[in-house]
């Protein structure tokens, strides 16, 4: 934060909205409580800023997947036209986190599935309920990517890597990406 001034963009966003992505992308490891509420208390509602978390960090791990692979980056799908539903989880409370979350046991109704019904739920998974659809998105990251979230816990989930060497690559990737979680 010792640096002043504006991000370069294209216009198309709020130079706030460019400086909590910008934050959350290249110096999470220092972002603090005092910095959320300042970011909250100019205007950003803690779901947009549980949206903008969820979407910069899925973004950017499909981003260095490619990367690995030695292929161009995704495209990113068209924007569609319309409103987002701005639908608040009746269940969302605050707990220990910067934000409100759903306790799994909470979860009922459309958030009933919300963590496919298994005792093991990351806090992390937790911290993007405010947004279920968020939730949705990192669930089938993480099938696809690493393990689906309820056999995380088992040390014998295996897939083409057995799982030292899984953890082994997931704990690198980690580092390189400063991941402080």
């Amino acid at each position: 934060m010792a640096v002043t001034g504006t991000h370069e963009t294209s216009g198309s966003l709020a130079p706030q909205l460019v400086d909590v992505i910008h934050r959350i992308r290249t110096d999470a490891g220092r972002l603090t409580r005092a910095w959320f509420e300042q970011v909250i208390g100019g205007g950003l509602t803690d779901a947009e800023y549980v949206e903008i978390v969820a979407v910069v960090t899925m973004t950017a791990g499909v981003d260095f997947y490619a990367r690995a692979l030695g292929i161009a980056p995704f495209p990113l799908p068209a924007a569609v036209p319309g409103e987002p539903s701005r639908r608040r989880p009746a269940a969302a409370r605050r707990e220990t986190a910067w934000v409100p979350m759903i306790a799994p046991e909470e979860a009922a109704g459309s958030e009933a599935e919300l963590y496919g019904g298994g005792e093991f739920v990351p806090n992390i998974v937790r911290a993007l309920s405010l947004v279920p659809d968020e939730v949705r998105m990192l669930r089938r990251l993480s099938d696809a990517h690493y393990l689906p979230i309820e056999r995380i816990p088992d040390p014998t989930a295996r897939r083409a890597l057995d799982r030292m060497q899984m953890e082994l690559v997931a704990a690198r990737v980690s580092a390189l990406n400063q991941c402080f979680y």
